[in-house]
């Protein structure tokens, strides 16, 4: 069985629709111009931002060697559109966060380079959060979305989707932005079945001024200086107005995740470690039942090998009684095996008897080989494992009762010392 690695970093994967704001949230979030924003469809591949400590892009190859969690996408036909940006921010939490940025879903007859929905949906399984991005111009409309909610719901995901109307700000008042919101909750609810008890909240990306962070540089050359990597706001909205802004609640989310690595971390060694004595036990479980299948099967082979003689035998006995070797009152095998007395000599009817005995002989011999035969075959020595894999899972077993799972269980003192003051 394979038990992934425990990784050191959060995974968050961004979904959602064309230009619904991922990359532009991965900008402010790191502080830095690391992905190309706009109208037109900028991210066409999966694009993996990672702190590490200088800028540098790497390509699918380089970037499946340095995820190896990541090698079913090669599976999927996706090593082409993968790639890592790798960079030196140190702002907030993001050198503990690996962000994945997605292509944004459309409608029609665009095709994309690769399996989307498929490779998302491996995405998702190594992610802690899934955040879904909505644009409120876009609204829910786009099936593309929906179908990777309804699968990601399929697959036991719902307690990692976080689905948030974007660019909240660029909606003109209050009652376009709640109407917005009810429409979209509507045909997440009718389309996906997924719950929205506590409704969709709003995010957009803020100014400076309420993140108390410096703004970072754009790309060089591009126009409008520092801030022309920015979304702009709507020109008709008052800027005064108080829009709730679920980005920070997210950082803190982010931040809550991280903290709980250790224990989710330990809780995941606990349930690799369980499945590993599993999977043993069913191993050597199996193993012994094919064996005691095969030898019952072989000793059945024997015995209907020992009995395919017996024919022959009967029938060498009823000639030796008919040429009289056996005295002056001899027996011989008639109707249903009854013997009765008759006086050796060459008759009519002891001849007729002889042919039908050799015919019997002949059909009862070729039927008890042949099922011999057949036992001897339908033996499953695959299922048998040799004594040095029995060995290897026994001490395996062995190994996990008695050395890691009270290591496991030490962990977690441990962790507890550190967390708890007093014991409860």
């Amino acid at each position: 069985m394979a038990c992934p690695w425990p990784r050191r970093k959060l995974t968050v994967l961004l979904v959602g629709n064309h230009s619904a704001g991922k990359s532009s949230f991965i900008n402010w979030y790191v502080q830095q111009h690391v992905q190309t924003t706009g109208v037109a469809i900028e991210t066409q591949g999966i694009c993996l931002v990672t702190a590490g400590r200088r800028r540098e892009t790497l390509r699918g190859p380089a970037t499946l060697r340095l995820f190896e969690h990541l090698a079913p996408l090669a599976a999927l036909g996706a090593t082409h559109a993968l790639s890592t940006q790798i960079c030196s921010s140190r702002a907030r939490t993001f050198r503990l966060i690996t962000f994945i940025d997605t292509p944004g879903m459309v409608d029609g007859e665009f095709e994309y380079s690769f399996p989307v929905q498929e490779s998302i949906e491996e995405l998702a399984e190594h992610a802690e959060l899934v955040l879904i991005f909505f644009d409120p111009n876009m609204q829910a409309l786009c099936d593309r979305t929906l179908s990777v909610v309804r699968s990601l719901l399929a697959r036991g995901c719902a307690h990692k989707l976080r689905c948030v109307l974007s660019k909240a700000d660029t909606v003109p008042s209050d009652a376009d932005r709640n109407k917005v919101l009810v429409q979209l909750t509507q045909t997440l609810t009718s389309r996906t079945g997924i719950s929205l008890r506590d409704g969709i909240p709003t995010l957009y990306i803020p100014p400076s001024a309420d993140t108390g962070t410096p703004r970072t540089p754009g790309p060089p050359g591009a126009p409008g200086g520092q801030e022309a990597w920015l979304p702009r706001r709507h020109d008709n909205y008052d800027h005064n107005q108080n829009i709730p802004n679920y980005i920070f609640e997210l950082c803190a989310e982010f931040e809550q995740a991280i903290e709980q690595t250790v224990e989710s971390t330990l809780d995941r060694a606990k349930c690799d470690a369980a499945a590993l004595l599993d999977a043993a036990l069913a191993r050597l479980a199996t193993a012994a039942a094919a064996r005691a299948s095969n030898r019952a099967r072989a000793v059945g082979a024997a015995r209907l090998l020992a009995a395919s003689a017996l024919p022959p035998l009967l029938l060498c006995l009823h000639t030796l009684a008919q040429l009289g070797w056996f005295g002056e009152r001899t027996y011989s095998l008639r109707g249903n095996l009854a013997f009765a007395g008759v006086h050796p000599g060459p008759s009519a009817n002891g001849a007729q008897l002889h042919g039908a005995l050799c015919a019997l002989g002949f059909v009862a011999l070729a039927s008890l080989h042949l099922s011999a035969r057949w036992a001897w075959r339908s033996r499953d020595l695959p299922a048998e494992l040799a004594p040095a894999a029995i060995v290897r899972l026994e001490q395996t077993v062995d190994w996990v009762r008695d050395e890691l799972s009270p290591e496991l269980d030490a962990l977690y003192d441990e962790y507890f010392a550190q967390s708890v003051d007093l014991p409860c």
